[in-house]
């Protein structure tokens, strides 16, 4: 079964990097819910300021996701609870090699509702330096028309 809804996105992005202060931005925005079998792909743009338009696609399957940004910075990041994996960022400056170790992954979207939240929770290191804890967590509702 499949199903595609247009959202609501508040998204908190929380950064911890050792010795500093938690980071937290918030987003509001709005984007697609695609659902077809137990996959999920959230589909949305968000404009970043001194860089310009980013297409981002998140898309989640049980203890897996893959973090997906389209733009004049792209980021290509698969996640896998437990697990370290490989990914890429890339810049006008250049292109550096990540490593995620995926802590979190939650998924809950009440059909009936439609509504829901996602949390992503990730170690991140780029080009071998650790950068820090990362937690997104989306809460998404049925846009109204």
């Amino acid at each position: 079964m499949e199903s595609q809804i247009t959202v609501d996105i508040r998204l908190k992005s929380e950064m911890k990097a050792a010795d500093m202060p938690l980071e937290r931005t918030l987003l509001h925005t709005k984007g697609l819910l695609n659902i077809k079998d137990d996959v999920y792909y959230l589909r949305y743009q968000e404009e970043v300021e001194g860089v310009g338009s980013a297409h981002h696609t998140i898309k989640i399957k049980g203890d897996e996701a893959l973090i997906l940004r389209r733009g004049p910075v792209a980021l290509r990041q698969p996640l896998k609870l437990g697990e370290s994996l490989e990914g890429t960022y890339k810049s006008p400056v250049g292109n550096m090699q990540t490593v995620t170790h995926m802590n979190k992954c939650l998924v809950n979207w009440q059909g009936s509702k439609k509504s829901g939240y996602f949390v992503l929770g990730y170690q991140l290191s780029m080009q071998g330096q650790a950068i820090g804890q990362f937690t997104l967590t989306f809460k998404l509702r049925e846009a109204k028309q």
